[in-house]
Formats: C-alpha cells, sequence, structure tokens
C-alpha cells in the first residue's frame, strides 16, 4: 500500500510537472502570438506612417533647394564691387532675404510635423518598462493612436471627438492603445469595404463616473451579423478573406480589457447600422 501511494504521488508529481510546463508554453505562445499582432499592426501602418513624414520632408527639401538658388543669386550681388540701388542683378535682394525667411518659417513647421510624428509614434509603440501599471492619459493615448493610423483613415472616415473630463488611470499604456488600434481600424475596414461614394464616420465619446472611465467607439459601417455577434472576441475568428487577418485583434482586446486591466467590454451592432464597442476601465486598479 505505501508502495504505491508513494508511485502514485510520484506519477501525480510528474502530472503537475508536466502541467506547468505546458502552461509555461501556452502563456509564452501567447505572449508571442500578442507581440506578433502588434508588429503586424505597426507593418500595417508602417507605409502610411512613411507617407506623412514624407509629404513634410518633401517640401522641406523644396525649400532647401529654393534657398539655395536665393543664397546663390545674393552671392553674386555682394561680388560686385560697387552695388546701387539700381543694380538690375540686386534691386530685389530685400525680397529674397524676406522670402528666405517664409521659407526658414515653413520648414520650421515641416520639422515641427514630423517631431510630433515620430513622438507620438513613441508614444503608442513605448513599451513599459515596469510590471507595475503606470499613470496612463486616455485622451493622449487615443489622439496618438489616431496620428499614427491618419493615413489609413483620412480618405474613409471623418473621426469626431468628444471627450469628457476624465481622470488619469493606472495602466499598461502601450496595451491599451493597442486596443485604440484594434477598434479603430477594424471600423475603417468595415467603412471601406461597403465602397461608398462618401466618407463614413467614427464617434469616439469618454465620460467617467465615481469608478470607471468609459470609452466608447462607434461607427456607421455595415455592422455585425447577429449570428456571429458572440464569437467576435474568438481567438482566431475573422470574418475577413485569408492573408487579410490573423482574428486575433478582437481577442487580445478583450483579453488586455478584461484580464489585464479588470475592465469590461461589450459590443452593440445592428447590420447595417453600425457598430458600437463600450469599455469600461477602473480608476483604481488592485493588480
Amino acid at each position: 500500500d505505501i508502495t504505491e501511494r508513494i508511485l502514485h504521488e510520484k506519477e501525480l508529481w510528474k502530472s503537475n510537472l508536466e502541467l506547468s510546463e505546458l502552461n509555461n508554453k501556452l502563456q509564452q505562445t501567447q505572449s508571442l502570438l500578442v507581440e506578433q499582432e502588434k508588429l503586424a499592426s505597426l507593418g500595417q501602418l508602417a507605409a502610411g506612417i512613411a507617407h506623412e513624414i514624407n509629404n513634410p520632408l518633401g517640401f522641406i527639401k523644396s525649400n532647401h533647394q529654393t534657398i539655395k538658388k536665393y543664397l546663390k543669386k545674393i552671392e553674386e550681388c555682394i561680388a560686385i564691387k560697387e552695388i546701387t540701388l539700381q543694380d538690375e542683378h540686386c534691386i530685389h535682394i530685400k525680397d529674397l532675404l524676406n522670402r528666405i525667411q517664409e521659407i526658414i518659417h515653413e520648414s520650421d513647421e515641416g520639422f515641427s510635423r514630423i517631431m510630433n510624428i515620430v513622438s507620438d509614434l513613441k508614444l503608442f509603440s513605448r513599451v513599459d518598462q515596469s510590471e507595475d501599471f503606470l499613470e496612463y492619459d486616455i485622451h493622449a493615448g487615443i489622439n496618438s493612436t489616431l496620428v499614427v493610423a491618419w493615413n489609413s483613415i483620412k480618405y474613409i472616415a471623418d473621426v469626431h471627438k468628444d471627450f469628457g473630463d476624465i481622470p488619469l488611470i493606472r495602466a499598461h499604456g502601450s496595451e491599451l492603445n493597442q486596443v485604440w488600434l484594434n477598434i479603430i481600424m477594424n471600423a475603417v475596414e468595415a467603412i471601406e469595404s461597403q465602397h461608398r461614394s462618401e466618407k463614413g464616420n467614427i464617434w469616439i465619446k469618454t465620460w467617467a463616473d465615481n469608478t470607471f472611465v468609459y470609452i466608447q467607439f462607434q461607427d456607421d459601417g455595415p455592422g455585425i451579423p447577429q449570428a456571429i455577434q458572440k464569437r467576435i472576441f474568438d481567438p482566431f475568428f475573422t470574418t475577413k478573406p485569408p492573408g487579410k487577418g490573423t482574428g486575433l485583434g478582437l481577442s487580445i482586446t478583450y483579453n488586455i480589457i478584461t484580464n489585464i486591466h479588470k475592465g469590461k467590454i461589450a459590443v452593440h451592432s445592428k447590420e447595417g447600422e453600425g457598430t458600437c464597442f463600450t469599455i469600461a476601465l477602473p480608476i483604481s486598479v488592485s493588480q
């Protein structure tokens, strides 16, 4: 009996060890899938971000060439030994200098646009260095996400923001930014699938009570069929064609909101009328 009990305990210990190892592997796989989804999202947006940066870079380069041309004209005038107000080569020096100042101002604006885009990209994608929740501004996070995704949004939908007076919360900021991106891009892709002649609309609203901060994303896209609404948060479930989606976006969103941040997420949708996601995040989170 004692021998059997010892053997049974050994088998039990071995089973527990195998289960523990399997659980660790599953957690590692889940973490890897989450990171791959984030990289896929950023990769999808990379071309748009490059375009947004390339526009101001283009006119900065053009301005640089123009300044070089104007400076050459001024140098030619300075090289003339006797400069008079009547000199046909030099009478417009003052105009050239004024124009150079205008060009420099335009270039400064271009540099500012690039710096803002890069700053928002860093804010959007920053990796939280600590496992502890850090102070997070929901409005700043949503705004940075909109900037990062703007090239994908601007021709498809108008974004309407109705931001309320909400407190800062403690959160994993980069993960919540991933949530905003997933929901916004789902709305954009849904509206785009309708091939309508006019742009669609995305409404983003925030408000708070004593316990929760609420974030609502609503669109006027095609809506989600009633038959699949209960499955949209399932891992790998997607209605997109092969190669167009991993089916992990909303599953990751659900995990980030409910498991990591102890919040709630609900979807209300009617075919032909659009979709509304409402998220509730606790103002005070106990980790």
